[in-house]
């Protein structure tokens, strides 16, 4: 019975799953259907358009010609009758042409090859065009000169047919076009109609083969369900006759009676059984389930010797049976005439009690369980949460890798590791910090020695059953993990974990580790994520600052910057009652300069000069590019001799300025420089800032090359 209902069952899952799919297969072929009669229609409208184009482009050279033509007309009745209105016909019809053939030039810009043929075509229409023009203005002098009108009339006709074969070519062009573009749309409609039908057929097939397959389904399962309803029915009656299991034996131990609910709880067949045989007929076993009761310790050998029992659990092991029934045992004495008669017990099935308490019991220890695994998840979500509110609190890089090394160890325990970032050159990755005691492998390595990165996603390495990165450390055999760090679709390196991982000690005070690959893989995939997009902002943030505040052309700060660092500057130069010096430098003579070696040699020489004041000022010192040959540099602790030092060094050291000779440029350049100190010279940033370029101004009047030191009224000049 058992068999029939399991094929029953299996073959109305098989059919189930038959007839799903090919709905799904039938649903899929309309849906393509579908997609395909979509992409046509929408190949069609293309296509529609594209003819539409075409009409319009013939439509605009033909009325090219027509107004050509409507011109040359116009100008031969004039010519014979000296009309006023053939006059302003002509002029209307010449005036219309220039506008028709920009009209043509727009709607052929797709088309290259018209678009070559454009220019011809505009230049044969405008010497006609000159012509007709030269021809109304000799009619218009009321005289005939043969000579004249002889050689516009040759040029004329030349024009004129030079004109109608280009014209020719372009719309002979069009006509090409138009036709393939038909046969494209024709070839497209044709091929959508066979799929969409094709589709439609053999959906229909499908959706025929799955309301087959469940018209046999819904024959099976009302057999099925006929023999279900059968045996439910037997069952019923049989169910509804049994009370508790009795069995009785005489004083000999032998069994006189056994009723049916006995018999299917005991595993034996009706009829006496010997006392001796009780053991292995019933094997019956003690509470624990695993200890078997003896012989003389059965709740019927004690009912015989006129003990009572009661609520005895035993466990029943049926022969043939894969699982014992639990029962609750009470016996009794038998009592006659003549003394002790027997014994009798009575029993009933208590299996859904003692399952119940197993239940309860196993509950306890996945609650428990569930609890060290909730314990766990709070773990490792506070370390995540921890480490992306320090990463969120870094400033730059470096600051966020020394925040992530104490953290991993946290939250990656009993492993090691090392965290991978891609270089500048994008082809080296390098270690930026580690943990643990194992060795991860080498420092720097390149990117095609770590198959995570050579695949794009992770790799797992387990001894020798997966390919293992060459970056890791040869003598180790522990499993690794390397896990790229992909943000913004742009990598940024791997982080590598070594080891798996472990149960902590049940006397570990430290919090519950992950007991499991797959936790200790989703954690460093998680810290590995949170990671990437620290790292992808923080390089983000950097590169936004730098843009805010670098000049592009000679990489010093900006003149945004520039004001920004004066109020820095004057704000602890006040507070320190310290020197601040302004220095304003302009490049002598560079627009004669650019405007002579050209704007390439120029750029070069602004970048030249860049390169030049940062490698000549203090580490602490501002250079700053203040809008087109003028620079500015603010110089903090400096008094107006210090920097009178420092202005002369920077000017001698111009001259020795190359910009290359690639370019044909000389080489040296000369400077001038204005020069004002707060206290002495302003103090505030307008008043310093206005000064240096008075200074600047008398540097440059004074003949430049030199340094010009203001004191507010007036200035001194070094050179």
């Amino acid at each position: 019975m058992k068999s029939e209902a399991t094929q029953t069952r299996r073959l109305r899952w098989t059919n189930a799953v038959v007839r799903q799919c090919a709905l799904g297969l039938g649903i899929l072929v309309l849906v393509g259907a579908a997609a395909e009669m979509y992409v046509s229609v929408e190949h069609l409208v293309v296509s529609m358009s594209w003819v539409t184009h075409t009409r319009e482009v013939e439509q605009t050279l033909q009325r090219v010609a027509s107004d050509l033509t409507s011109a040359e007309s116009s100008r031969r009745g004039y010519y014979i009758s000296h009309d006023p209105e053939d006059l302003a016909a002509f002029e209307r019809s010449v005036i219309g042409i220039p506008a028709t053939i920009e009209h043509l030039r727009t709607l052929t810009s797709d088309n290259p090859h018209q678009q070559a043929r454009l220019p011809g075509l505009q230049a044969l229409v405008n010497d006609r065009i000159a012509l007709l023009q030269a021809a109304v203005a000799v009619d218009s002098q009321n005289s005939i000169r043969s000579g004249d009108q002889s050689d516009l009339y040759v040029r004329g006709r030349k024009t004129i047919e030079a004109t109608r074969q280009a014209l020719a070519e372009m719309e002979g062009e069009e006509i090409s076009l138009l036709a393939q573009r038909q046969a494209t749309a024709s070839a497209q409609a044709r091929r959508s109609l066979l799929v969409t039908l094709g589709g439609m057929l053999l959906a229909v097939a499908f959706v025929a083969f799955a309301a087959i397959v469940g018209g046999i389904d819904r024959r099976h399962r009302d057999r099925a369900e006929h023999n279900l309803t059968r045996q439910r029915s037997m069952l019923q009656s049989v169910l509804d006759s049994l009370g508790e299991g009795v069995l009785v034996a005489d004083r000999s131990g032998n069994i006189v009676l056994v009723n049916e609910q006995a018999d299917r709880l005991l595993g034996i067949g009706l009829g006496p059984r010997n006392q001796t045989n009780w053991g292995t007929e019933f094997k019956l076993l003690m509470a624990d389930g695993v200890t078997q009761y003896a012989l003389g310790d059965l709740p019927l050998s004690l009912a015989l010797r006129g003990q009572s029992t009661d609520n005895v659990r035993v466990l029943v092991r049926r022969p043939g049976a894969s699982e014992g029934v639990w029962i609750s045992v009470t016996g009794r004495p038998l009592h006659g005439e003549d003394g002790s008669a027997g014994g009798v017990i009575a029993f009933s099935d208590v299996s859904e009690q003692r399952r119940s308490e197993l239940e309860v019991q196993s509950a306890h220890v996945r609650t428990a369980e569930a609890l060290k695994v909730v314990e766990r998840q709070a773990h490792d979500s506070a370390m995540l949460n921890k480490l992306v509110e320090r990463l969120q609190s870094c400033r730059n890089l470096d600051e966020s890798y020394k925040m992530i090394g104490p953290i991993l160890p946290h939250l990656l325990p009993a492993t090691s590791g090392a965290l991978y970032v891609t270089s500048a050159s994008r082809n080296i990755l390098e270690n930026v910090c580690s943990w643990g005691e194992a060795r991860p492998g080498e420092s720097n390595f390149a990117t095609d020695d770590c198959w995570a990165l050579r695949r794009g996603r992770v790799q797992a390495t387990e001894l020798d059953f997966e390919l293992r990165c060459r970056h890791l450390d040869v003598g180790s055999s522990s499993p690794a993990t390397c896990i790229p760090m992909i943000a913004h679709g742009e990598t940024l390196g791997i982080l590598c974990v070594v080891g798996a991982a472990r149960e902590p000690s049940v006397h570990s005070q430290a919090p519950p580790a992950p007991h499991s690959n797959a936790d200790q893989l989703r954690l460093s995939v998680g810290a590995a994520e949170q990671i990437s997009l620290a790292i992808a902002n923080l390089q983000l943030r950097d590169k936004l600052r730098s843009q805010s505040i670098r000049d592009p052309l000679t990489g010093l700060f900006n003149r945004r910057y520039m004001e920004e660092s004066l109020v820095r500057e004057l704000h602890r130069a006040k507070r320190k009652k310290a020197p601040l010096t302004v220095l304003m430098i302009d490049i002598d003579h560079f627009k004669r300069f650019n405007d002579t070696m050209g704007h390439e040699a120029g750029d070069a020489l602004l970048r030249e000069f860049g390169v030049f004041l940062r490698e000549h000022v203090r580490v602490y010192d501002t250079p700053c590019r203040y809008g087109g040959e003028e620079f500015t540099v603010i110089l903090p602790d400096a008094d107006s001799e210090g920097a009178l030092g420092r202005a002369e060094s920077l000017r001698e050291g111009a001259r020795r300025i190359s910009v290359g000779t690639q370019l044909g440029v000389p080489s040296g350049v000369t400077i001038s420089v204005g020069l004002a100190t707060y206290p002495d010279h302003g103090d505030n940033i307008a008043d310093l800032v206005r000064t240096a370029d008075a200074a600047l101004y008398v540097a440059k009047s004074a003949g430049r090359d030199r340094v010009v030191v203001s004191d507010g009224s007036r200035v001194t000049v070094t050179a």
